[in-house]
């Protein structure tokens, strides 16, 4: 399992109650990779104590793994979950895509299918609007091996989803699993969605959505860079972190960018110093202007506060 792909995820109820999601695999003779879940632990007390690990789909069959998931908090404060899971064919290609949330206790309900065939090893991404909808970003794949950006929304609470509408148009076609999932978040009543392609014209994307799945207005942020993490801050600025690769002196490296929208364009700059190898940037928001950005550099973890 690729780590970055799988990372381990918090988050806070309505109620106050936290939340930490985990993946977990054990050896089988029935998958090279072994069989794969995802786990969680719930605090009431603000982290002084924890309960007992659970999988969000306990009824799951027998050697099916879950996995690469994407976590976000509902309207109603409520926590929705989306996943990769097993096929059951043992020829099928690719994983189905499913969806589960919380209903007021500590145990998921029901998932719903949300796509029957997905990219196998890209990360699941979930935001919810203000007004409700939920929406979930994945790497589709499609008639072809082609393997662009899909997004499905559900208007009822996550009860039921629209059809995937593959609105990246990238024709990335490649047969194998290029494990670089996309980052999606809600303001307003849009979304805004990030991906990585290596298509018709490679490079890191950020798009915006309208809640039926349709492009508004898409910016290539970088034609160098490979994973991307997108957020908003509570002032409604869509912030994307990610890394690039470029050449110094013979040798090659990786910094990592911040892009953000200026009064009339995107904008954006580097926070890492030169001559590195950062990598994997993760981001959250702690102020109206304020993000917190996290990557993994030399098999070290660090990070930096900036301000907008």
């Amino acid at each position: 399992m690729r780590a970055y792909e799988g990372m381990p995820k918090v988050a806070v109820k309505g109620d106050g109650r936290r939340m930490i999601f985990y993946e977990v695999s054990q050896p089988s003779p029935h998958s090279r990779w072994g069989v794969s879940d995802i786990h969680f632990v719930v605090s009431a007390e603000r982290g002084g104590s924890w309960s007992e690990p659970r999988s969000v789909m306990p009824d799951k069959p027998e050697n099916s793994s879950i996995s690469f998931s994407g976590v976000t908090r509902l309207e109603d404060g409520e926590i929705g979950i989306g996943w990769l899971g097993t096929d059951p064919d043992p020829d099928a290609t690719g994983r189905p895509v499913y969806f589960a949330r919380t209903f007021g206790g500590d145990k998921f309900g029901e998932p719903v299918l949300v796509d029957p065939s997905a990219c196998e090893c890209c990360r699941v991404a979930v935001s919810a609007q203000e007004g409700g909808s939920i929406a979930l970003a994945y790497r589709d794949l499609l008639p072809g091996s082609v393997r662009d950006v899909s997004v499905v929304i559900s208007h009822d609470g996550g009860k039921s989803f629209a059809d995937p509408v593959p609105f990246s148009g990238d024709q990335w076609q490649v047969e194998g699993c290029p494990h670089n999932g996309p980052s999606i978040v809600s303001v307003k009543d849009k979304f805004w969605v990030s991906w990585f392609t290596i298509g018709d014209h490679p490079g890191v994307y950020l798009a915006e959505l309208d809640d039926s799945g349709e492009v508004i207005q898409k910016h290539l942020l970088s034609s160098s860079a490979q994973f991307v993490q997108t957020s908003a801050l509570t002032s409604g600025e869509v912030v994307a972190a990610y890394d690039e690769t470029y050449s110094s002196e013979e040798d090659s490296y990786r910094r990592i960018s911040v892009s953000f929208s200026s009064a009339s364009d995107r904008v954006s700059q580097e926070i890492t110093p030169p001559g590195v190898k950062a990598a994997y940037p993760v981001l959250q928001p702690t102020g109206e202007n304020e993000v917190v950005v996290a990557w993994k550099e030399e098999g070290k973890i660090y990070y930096s506060l900036r301000t907008f």
